[in-house]
């Protein structure tokens, strides 16, 4: 039996590839693909056919862009390794002067669109056909050592694109109408000494046609990329904190935990698919590498609300009020009941004939809503949706229990089911993910913006002790409501004494990561720590400015200097 089994092994190792340095040994977020950033000979990339020359029909899923889509992922990456320069952003398509993440190219011809880092920050850039090109660019420095999620965003009818980095929205604008995905009578141009048969392809961690060192590739950690025929996030969001799950509006889905060999797996299940890929291993050094991966994902805690164990109280038909197993279901909406139908266990349905829809929260919240199964007896579309307008629509059929997963990846508190068939409707196995709020351990981003919760006290009174996670000492700051070109609650040093002022992370050490300052008279800002990290800026009167530190090593102490004083203002403190 071990000779059979050590001679299947051999075999697998023969087709697919030599293991991942390290296999056997995953990480916590599974595997991810560790690129070199070579940018030659079609190496060092994952390629993903998107069109097929020999039809004329639409290609796979993944060839987004003919509807509204949203593009994320995760990334690790340094400056050393990155060192493309800033562009210019605007109308122009400068996003291929970046180290290139993601190229969905078409060389000199319209209908495309990439995504890379330039100077530093994320640059995501569309071109349309006849209607022009636009180039968007981050503000965060993402080459700091440390996981990012980014996701860029274009919707269809207007050419509107987004760009958000750790959740937050870094900038918008109005793009290139149309249609960008390739077109299904497209063919490669000459330009390439020959067709250029690369713009067949959707490609990650690589400029896709090798033209040269004026187009460079990426050279770092991908992990976790989904396509989506949706606009995800309509606003700020928490990041996710565990691998995507598929849901109707995946197109593709790429976990990149095979860990071995070269073929990339689409877990998507979208119609029409797989959109799988192909990992193009060489180089120098050989990449992309299949390394474990210690994104930040799987951590968050999950839980499944099963109505078995325990039972809700009662006894089966009785209402389900108030809070079980950290959902809080409100007062005669719901009621429970045991075995019924294909559901074998304990369920619950909603209350009455009348209406098609109830709601419940999560307490204490915000969670993210993973999946939970269902069953009816009489067919029906449901709808799940949420207080941040995220949605997911399916279509129950009788005879089975069907599992509905959202994908979703912001946290919110109030869900609502609604049924077309109203109460016919059954609900087991309700799952959720997130701690429910409270301070992240560190890695994990958290806001301090003084509006949610409003510090003690009222406007321009003292901010002392510990707030949300930062103590900020006695006598040194204070908060005030809007003022200024903020129109929100922030803080700013506690009199005209003094230039500058402190505070620090009560369960440091922590890496701050940005803050947000206005004033109403120029200076030079300069952030510093007890363990010598320092970044200064010029602040200028007029506007919001995003001060991003680019620290990578977690400290205790920050202290805030400012050359005109109290006339600072500082909002939405980021750290992790």
């Amino acid at each position: 039996m071990a000779k059979a089994a050590a001679l299947a092994w051999l075999t697998l190792w023969l087709i697919v590839g030599s293991p991942a340095s390290g296999y056997g040994q995953v990480g916590a977020a599974g595997y991810a693909l560790r690129f070199h950033g070579n940018g030659v000979n079609d190496i060092d990339r994952v390629k993903v056919l998107i069109h097929d020359l020999s039809t004329t029909t639409a290609g796979p899923p993944a060839n987004v862009g003919a509807t509204d889509f949203t593009l994320e992922l995760w990334l690790r990456a340094t400056v050393a390794e990155n060192p493309a320069s800033a562009v210019q952003c605007g109308a122009n398509n400068n996003w291929i002067y970046g180290n290139i993440v993601v190229d969905r190219d078409r060389y000199n011809q319209g209908r495309s669109f990439g995504l890379s880092i330039a100077g530093g920050v994320v640059a995501f850039g569309v071109r349309g056909s006849g209607t022009g090109s636009l180039t968007i660019c981050g503000a965060t420095n993402v080459l700091d050592g440390q996981w990012h999620h980014i996701a860029v965003q274009r919707r269809r009818a207007d050419g509107w694109l987004w760009l958000y980095v750790d959740g937050r929205l870094e900038t918008q604008a109005d793009g290139p109408d149309g249609d960008v995905s390739y077109p299904a009578d497209g063919v490669p141009g000459n330009f390439c000494g020959g067709p250029c048969v690369n713009d067949l392809y959707l490609v990650f961690g690589a400029e896709k046609h090798d033209a040269g060192p004026q187009f460079p590739s990426f050279s770092g950690w991908l992990d976790e990329i989904r396509l989506s025929n949706v606009l995800r996030y309509p606003v700020d969001f928490t990041r996710p904190s565990a691998p995507f799950v598929t849901d109707l509006n995946t197109v593709a889905l790429y976990h990149l935990d095979e860990g071995i060999g070269d073929l990339i797996t689409d877990s998507s299940g979208a119609p029409g698919g797989p959109s799988n890929g192909v990992r193009r291993y060489g180089g120098t050094p050989p990449g992309p590498e299949w390394q474990p991966s210690d994104a930040p994902l799987g951590s968050a805690p999950t839980a499944t609300v099963d109505f078995d164990n325990p039972a809700p109280p009662g006894s089966s038909g009785s209402f389900l009020n108030g809070v079980f197993q950290g959902i809080d279901f409100g007062t005669g909406q719901w009621r429970w009941e045991s075995a019924y139908d294909v559901d074998p266990t304990n369920h619950i349905v909603l209350n009455s004939l009348s209406g098609t829809s109830r709601s419940f929260q999560f307490s204490p919240g915000p969670r993210v809503l993973t999946s939970m199964r269902v069953f009816t007896i009489g067919a029906g579309i449901l709808t799940l949706s949420d207080d941040l307008g995220q949605t997911v629509t399916r279509t129950v059929t009788l005879g089975s229990m069907q599992l509905i997963t959202t994908g979703w990846a912001q946290a919110s508190t109030v869900i609502t089911v609604s049924f077309t068939s109203g109460w016919n409707l059954g609900i087991d196995d309700i799952t959720y993910s997130g701690d429910g709020g409270g301070t992240p351990g560190p890695g994990q981003p958290t806001m301090v913006d003084f509006d949610n919760p409003t510090p003690p006290g009222s406007s321009s009174s003292l901010l002392n002790g510990v707030f949300q996670g930062v103590d900020f000492g006695t006598g040194q700051w204070r908060w005030e409501s809007a003022y200024n070109v903020d129109p929100t609650n922030h803080i700013f040093f506690d009199s005209a004494s003094g230039t500058s002022r402190s505070f620090q992370f009560s369960s440091g050490p922590r890496v701050l990561t940005s803050m947000r300052v206005f004033t109403g008279s120029p200076g030079t800002v300069t952030l510093s720590d007890d363990l010598g990290q320092t970044v200064t800026r010029t602040v200028s009167t007029g506007s919001m400015q995003l001060v991003t530190t680019g620290w990578a090593q977690a400290s205790t102490v920050v202290t805030v200097s400012f050359t005109s004083g109290w006339d600072l203002g500082i909002d939405d403190v980021t750290y992790r």
